[in-house]
């Protein structure tokens, strides 16, 4: 079978690494995986800051070994681009250099692209969390281990004078949001390692997390405009259910895209790819920073970071202390680097700069925007040089562009995915890169002669021949090298106003569904600094720690999987929720049932093979719509158990964990039901038709279940699972006759006596009661007496050892019912009690009318004194008494509208107490339905409709009925207003609950029925869609 799982990730380098683990750690636990062209790169040698930078700059299978097209700008030079080709990616070949550079950058980003999620207060926050620095002042909770330098070199200390005195203020702190100066730079360093996106997210991974090395993409797979899967370049292909994120990279991200038939038709055709998604922008807009180094011979004994090099036997006694503790001279680089951003106000009076657009000129001009940087550092010997010369020391000083305006180009060199692709970084393509370069090489050589130089420096090694813009410029053409900071080439920007943007503020690839990219390739522009902390903060940490960044990219997840103790969800992490496409997580395309092979294997139940058969259908069945059977029961936890609570979660997973060993034919029905429960309707009738088959393969396995074994726990909460999926999606009919028979059940198991020894039985004959009480039928079951127990809360009824409940307690007056600590789901026991006994009082159609009014004021009298018993206990925590409350209003509808039936069908006249007592009554209870209605409408993002039990749909549905049928004010402005919210309750409802849909359908035609309301109705019309609230049924 496929591989399948909910989201994949292309790419295991620095943001995909962080993403996967991240995603894979929610609360929901999506199935991850995380295909990385690479190796593991597991070797711990591979973590030696010091070997790393001794052994040039990488190691040839850590790498692509990519080349740039030959640079016309540069008299045809060709350079090498490394790119990370390991777990980890660049993380693991880079310089370990940690800056965040200027707030400015950040806050441009969130103008540009609309949101000020990127915006530098937000950033510098998951700056922050990300971290583990020492010291601790930017952040120490972090996976990623950043330090300083454990001491200062003496040669770090003349760079840093230099720079002083060349007229650079000092900056103690770089990554401040202010970078302007000179100061020491951070390393991706801790306790003498090396700090990799891998070694600080993968170190120890969930199991719903699958990591793929050494296993290159060809392709993402589009079925039509929606993102299903990837091919890998061995053939091997992987579908999602949610969504592909890209994070391959600046360069193989776009490569991957148009091996995807996404991006410039042009550039597709050109290599015979077929155009599945036209995107101008794929490949474009690629920019590096670059930079032209000097270097210089200094005098003995300037830096002391090297000088046991000369001697083998140092050497190897600093290997053996490395591998030992981690600690000594090759715990950290093989040189100190002082770094400094530097603003130069003449720069404004140059033609270069007049030229640009006056934005970016006034971009450039803020007070925080470097023009170019100094990096400083104590070389190793340079090309020609040997250890033997380390009795001196050398300088490098290299100057890097901070804004760059060169645009080059990702293209394919063919359609095969094997193929490197063709990268035109078009350095110095762009007039004032030319001049920023070559004025920061020049102010270069103006700090070697500074007299803190002038003490030790000895002679030039390599630089311009001269200060001579065309010498610098001569220099700068054979020795230009790109940073490896390649970004830009899938651009986030605005679609109306950038044509060449390719993802929106949320990473979503512009007309294509369930794909996204995040990594540097998305950057409007090039940023000023190292850029490695933006892969792993600024695209990748707000998903793990707010989802503020890719808040609405994990909404297919959470809206259907996360659900906070109370029943709602935080507005931070489900603002927006997409429902339609949240929950059709559980509806994938999947087979027709025709091909579905269960049907077959029912027809041989027998008393001999039915527990191992039905155990295995169970499997396949799950299996066939898409998900693992651990995956569905964490799910089931997570959310419907928190309202329906029929089953122990401790007795549940020992049983589950024996089922293979120990097949049950009640629990497998038990574990079906609890899988249709969770699945939503569908518009798709290929999906939907195997929705209907699911559900008639349940009904099928109860009846054999109920034919060939005794009654069992098992099979009674199967059947209280299954009711309510049938009065869920309708099948209301089907709903009464599955109680009925799940109360014979229970009744032949005595769950119905008092005081049951076994707590989940006897709870489990509570849940039968309040499943038929809400539906508005006479009860096939007897309400219990007070010497029945109280159901057991969900904290005890999920441990193994489980306790019988409290005793009942008795009313004991209109305050509200007796009993303290009692929990959720007793106060709900205690509201079946009253709306019992309503609908006891509501049979009685010829009470003597005195005693008749006097017992509906008492009634009346203990419902609202319940209410506010728990309106007092609520104390604004929403969701805590949900089905208390549900019993509570149905009761008060139950009693009114019922004696208002009365009324009108014996008394044949509408001013009598007892019509106005009931009609204010009424009146009181839509108004506090409306009231949660207004406030559900309103605040949609928070709540988590997994958590939302259908019943409440009743409940609303009876308030509308209400409200048409005895409002006075039917047609006004306020009945507009109210009528609209509890219509639009119902309507977000129906995306999950069937039955929901069924009741707007009545309301409507109830509406239609009263002229007035109709035409409120066609007043407001159609619903307006709440932003990002759905993408289907509107």
């Amino acid at each position: 079978m496929a591989d399948i799982f909910d989201f994949i990730i292309v790419g295991g380098g620095t943001a995909g690494c962080l993403l996967a683990k991240r995603l894979a750690s929610t609360k929901q636990k999506p199935s991850v995986l995380l295909v990385e062209a690479g190796g593991d790169g597991a070797d711990i040698i591979h973590r030696s800051p010091y070997m790393r930078c001794l052994n040039a700059v990488t190691k040839p299978d850590f790498d692509h070994g990519y080349i740039l097209t030959p640079n016309p700008n540069l008299d045809g030079l060709i350079s090498p681009y490394i790119r990370g080709k390991v777990l980890g990616g660049t993380s693991m070949t880079n310089y370990m250099m940690y800056t965040r550079g200027p707030a400015a950058d950040y806050d441009r980003w969130a103008e540009i692209v609309g949101s000020k999620d990127w915006a530098w207060q937000k950033t510098e926050e998951r700056f922050k969390r990300y971290a583990d620095v020492e010291p601790g002042s930017l952040g120490t909770d972090g996976p990623v281990g950043i330090s300083l330098p454990s001491s200062i070199d003496p040669g770090m200390k003349l760079c840093l004078e230099g720079a002083i005195e060349l007229g650079i203020k000092l900056n103690p702190n770089l990554n401040s949001g202010d970078p302007i100066g000179v100061g020491v730079d951070f390393l991706t360093v801790k306790n003498g390692l090396r700090t990799t996106s891998a070694s600080a997210n993968l170190q120890s991974t969930p199991d719903n997390l699958t990591i793929w090395t050494n296993s290159p993409v060809a392709k993402v797979v589009l079925d039509g405009k929606k993102a299903v899967g990837i091919e890998t370049l061995s053939g091997r292909k992987v579908s999602s259910t949610v969504e592909v994120i890209v994070c391959a990279g600046a360069i193989d991200s776009p490569k991957i895209l148009l091996l995807s038939g996404i991006g410039p038709a042009t550039d597709l055709t050109a290599v015979n790819i077929e155009v599945k998604h036209e995107l101008p922008g794929v490949g474009k807009n690629l920019q590096d920073h670059c930079v032209a180094g000097t270097t210089h011979l200094l005098g003995h004994g300037v830096s002391e970071r090297l000088s046991f090099m000369h001697s083998p036997e140092k050497v190897k006694a600093a290997e053996e202390q490395w591998q030992r503790d981690h600690t000594g001279p090759i715990a950290t680089r093989t040189h100190e680097t002082a770094v400094a951003f530097v603003k130069d106000p003449s720069f404004t009076n140059s033609d270069e700069f007049k030229s640009l657009d006056s934005e970016i000129q006034n971009f450039f001009n803020l007070s925080d925007v470097p023009h170019y940087e100094f990096i400083m550092n104590l070389a190793i010997p340079p090309q020609g040089y040997t250890f033997e010369d380390l009795e001196d020391s050398f300088v490098n000083l290299h100057v890097c562009i901070m804004n760059p305006q060169s645009r080059g180009s990702v293209k394919l060199k063919s359609a095969n995915p094997a193929d490197s692709p063709l990268i035109d970084m078009a350095l110095m393509q762009h007039p004032y890169d030319r001049f920023t370069l070559i004025n920061g090489v020049r102010k270069s050589m103006e700090l070697i002669k500074t007299k803190t130089y002038a003490k030790v420096w000895k002679s030039q090694i390599s630089g311009p021949k001269s200060l001579s813009d065309e010498d610098i410029w001569d220099f700068i053409k054979v020795n230009l090298l790109p940073i490896m900071h390649a970004n830009g080439s899938i651009k986030m920007g605005k679609r109306e106003e950038d044509e060449l943007a390719c993802v929106d503020s949320e990473l979503r690839v512009y007309g294509l569904e369930g794909l996204r990219v995040a990594d540097l390739s998305v950057c409007p522009f090039t940023l000023k600094h190292n850029t490695s902390c933006d892969y792993s903060d600024q695209e990748v940490s707000g998903l793990a720690d707010d989802l503020r960044n890719l808040q609405r990219w994990l909404r297919k997840v959470e809206t259907s999987l996360l659900n906070a103790p109370d029943g709602t969800c935080s507005p931070d992490i489900l603002s927006n929720m997409d429902y339609s496409s949240a929950l059709s997580k559980f509806t994938p395309s999947i087979p027709r049932p025709t091909t579905a092979i269960w049907w077959s294997q029912n027809e041989r139940l027998n008393l001999s093979n039915i527990n191992e058969s039905l155990c295995d259908q169970v499997y396949q069945i799950v299996e066939i719509g898409g998900h693992d059977l651990s995956e569905v029961c964490t799910m089931y936890f997570e959310n419907i158990h928190k309202w329906w609570p029929v089953v122990s979660k401790g007795l549940f997973y020992n049983t589950l964990s024996n089922l293979r060993a120990h097949p049950k034919a009640d629990f497998s029905l038990l574990l079906l039901t609890i899988y249709l429960l969770l699945r939503s309707p569908s518009e798709d009738d290929g999906v939907q038709e195997m929705q209907d088959s699911f559900y008639m393969t349940a009904k099928y396995i109860c009846t054999c279940v109920q034919m060939f074994l005794p009654p069992s726990t098992h099979l009674v909460q199967a059947m209280l699972l299954l009711a309510t999926f049938e009065h869920a999606s309708g099948k209301c009919e089907a709903a009464y006759l599955t109680i009925g028979e799940c109360a014979r059940n229970a009744h032949l198991m005595g769950l119905h006596m008092p005081r049951h020894t076994n707590a989940p039985k006897g709870s489990d004959e509570w849940y039968i009661l309040l499943e038929e009480q809400i539906r508005g039928r006479p009860p096939a079951t007897k309400v219990p007496t007070y010497e029945f127990t109280l159901p057991v809360e969900i904290e005890d009824l999920d441990m193994m050892d489980v306790e019988v409940g409290d005793r009942f307690p008795p009313y004991s007056g209109p305050g509200g019912e007796s009993g303290d600590n009692i929990g959720t789901f007793g106060r709900e026991a205690q509201g079946c009690r009253i709306l019992d006994a309503v609908i006891q009082f509501s049979e009685d159609t010829e009470p003597h009318q005195q005693e008749w009014l006097t017992e509906l004021m008492d009634m009346d009298m203990r419902i609202r004194g319940f209410l506010g018993y728990l309106m007092d206990e609520y104390k604004g925590a929403w969701g805590k008494y949900c089905g208390a409350t549900t019993m509570v209003l149905a009761s008060f509808f139950t009693l009114h509208q019922s004696r208002i039936a009365f009324e009108k069908a014996t008394i044949q006249h509408t001013d009598s107490l007892t019509y106005e007592i009931s009609k204010c009554a009424l009146q009181s209870a839509i108004r506090i339905v409306t009231t949660v209605s207004e406030h559900f409408n309103t605040n949609i993002s928070r709540f988590n409709m997994m958590a939302i039990p259908p019943a409440y749909t009743c409940i609303i549905f009876r308030a509308a009925m209400a409200f048409i049928m005895f409002a006075d004010e039917v047609g006004s402005q306020q009945w507009e207003t109210d009528f609209q919210n509890l219509r639009r309750t119902c309507w977000y409802m129906s995306h999950r609950w069937k039955i929901a849909e069924n009741y707007l359908n009545t309301i409507d035609q109830a509406a239609e029925s009263n002229s007035k309301a109709l035409r409120a109705k066609e007043d407001f019309g159609t619903f307006v869609r709440p932003n990002g609230c759905y993408s289907g049924l509107c």
